[in-house]
């Protein structure tokens, strides 16, 4: 048992005061505290976690990239083709490519999705009033705007 069982069982206390002298905690304090510990210690190894898991993303996105570069230059294939295909590879198993470039790779069902939401949208806006439809114009301008703002930034 925890410590403030043993002191409900071995003292009582008639009020406040005296729970708060004996050092009695209710059962939320007590859950309070174990979580609030809890968190910390996951603050503490959290960057030591990301760090881990990239390493061992880093090491299968290279062991991946050279087996299937390996067997194509081993099948006789070119350099170029053999970098390719070792991009697909990668691509395939969702990890970034060597290439640097930026491929999307989308399912059905999320292209279903996708449409199915544009599908919403446009229901939605046909059947907006005209101030709620020059309020969406007056966004999207200011999205345009911010946007261009920050292209000169760069």
């Amino acid at each position: 048992m925890g410590r403030t069982a043993d002191l409900r069982q071995s003292k009582r206390a008639r009020t406040k005061e005296e729970e708060q002298a004996l050092g009695w905690r209710s059962k939320r304090e007590i859950q309070i505290e174990v979580l609030e510990q809890v968190v910390r210690q996951a603050d503490d190894q959290m960057l030591e976690v990301l760090d881990e898991l990239q390493e061992k993303t880093e090491i299968r996105q290279a062991r991946i990239f050279l087996e299937s570069y390996s067997k194509a230059r081993a099948a006789g294939k070119s350099e170029a083709v053999a970098r390719t295909l070792a991009n697909n590879d990668l691509t395939r198993a969702g990890l970034r490519r060597a290439d640097g470039k930026v491929v999307g790779h989308y399912n059905q069902r999320d292209r279903a999705v996708w449409e199915l939401e544009n599908k919403l949208r446009e229901r939605q806006k046909a059947e907006m009033s005209a101030e709620e439809l020059e309020q969406i114009e007056l966004l999207e301008a200011h999205d345009r705007a911010w946007a261009n703002k920050l292209k000169k930034q760069k």
